[in-house]
């Protein structure tokens, strides 16, 4: 029987989510800047006023976007303490937000790695 807490169990899960979740960190704002550009140069080489202040409306929202996307780790944490909080037994939460916000750092590799020791010996029984 695996002795680990849930998130101990699924270190390597939380580990490729925040994996993701810091591409799309990096990704977003380059996708965000070269789409508006190029939707202004169309706009502003049209010469049309309605699709210039469509173009420029349009760059906000995704500006928006971009910006929301990194308040996705101070969700998470504050997230991650209500749930501390609230259920008692989940005293091990740390390792689900430390891979989730920090999937690089030293913490939730040591976490992924206790992970899979602890799959290979369950396997190995």
């Amino acid at each position: 029987m695996n002795n680990l807490s849930f998130c101990q169990d699924t270190a390597p899960i939380f580990q490729y989510i925040g994996k993701f979740i810091l591409i799309i960190k990096i990704v977003l704002p380059i996708v965000i800047i070269v789409l508006g550009i190029i939707e202004l140069a169309k706009a502003v080489t049209s010469s049309d006023d309605k699709a210039l202040q469509l173009a420029i409306g349009s760059l906000v929202k995704r500006l928006i976007m971009g910006i929301a996307i990194f308040f996705v780790t101070t969700i998470v944490s504050f997230v991650f303490s209500l749930v501390e909080i609230a259920v008692p037994y989940l005293e091990k939460a740390e390792e689900c937000e430390a891979c989730l916000l920090h999937p690089n750092d030293t913490d939730c590799k040591n976490y992924v790695k206790i992970a899979r020791d602890s799959i290979s010996r369950e396997g190995l029984k």
